[in-house]
This record gives structure tokens, C-alpha cells and sequence, in this order.
């Protein structure tokens, strides 16, 4: 069931890769295409339930890999612009 924020009870404490892994589920079992439109509709609810948190963990991820990059560019006194990943300037996608 879905509370009032979009989240699945249980799902906020799975880690990311148990989360795509049910979403990866969750995606297969609608492309079967054997379930009833109740299922159908509650399955793809929990698709983008999961689709959420799977993106949440990715940002927090992106922003500890930024914050421990800034923090080694202040402690070698320099900007670490030249050395910043490119993948994280990118927008997360999922």
C-alpha cells in the first residue's frame, strides 16, 4: 500500500541494488502481460515506487562522491574543477 508520498511500506529500507532487483521483477512480471489490469495497475504503482527510491539513493550517492571530491581538492589547496568525473555533472537517469 502507498501512503500519502508515493512510498511503498517496507521498500524505504531496502539498499539499491534489492530495489532495481524488484524492480527488474516488477518490470518482467508486467511484460508477461498475464495479470489483471488491478494487478497490472498495483505492479506498476510499485514500479515507480521503486523507480523513486532506486533514483533518491543514486543522488545521495552522487552528492557523497561530490562532497568527498571537494573535500580532497581543500585538502590538496586547490579547486579540483580539471579533476571533477564528468558523470557528475550529468543528471541522474534511471
Amino acid at each position: 500500500m502507498t501512503d500519502t508520498n508515493g512510498h511503498i511500506e517496507g521498500f524505504e529500507k531496502l539498499t539499491f541494488e534489492a530495489a532495481l532487483t524488484k524492480l527488474d521483477e516488477t518490470v518482467l512480471a508486467l511484460e508477461a502481460g498475464n495479470l489483471s489490469l488491478d494487478e497490472s495497475i498495483a505492479l506498476y504503482e510499485q514500479g515507480m515506487a521503486l523507480t523513486r527510491l532506486c533514483s533518491n539513493k543514486l543522488a545521495q550517492a552522487k552528492l557523497k562522491i561530490t562532497e568527498i571530491h571537494t573535500a580532497h581538492a581543500e585538502q590538496n589547496g586547490d579547486a579540483g574543477d580539471e579533476d571533477t568525473p564528468a558523470w557528475l555533472d550529468e543528471p541522474s537517469t534511471l
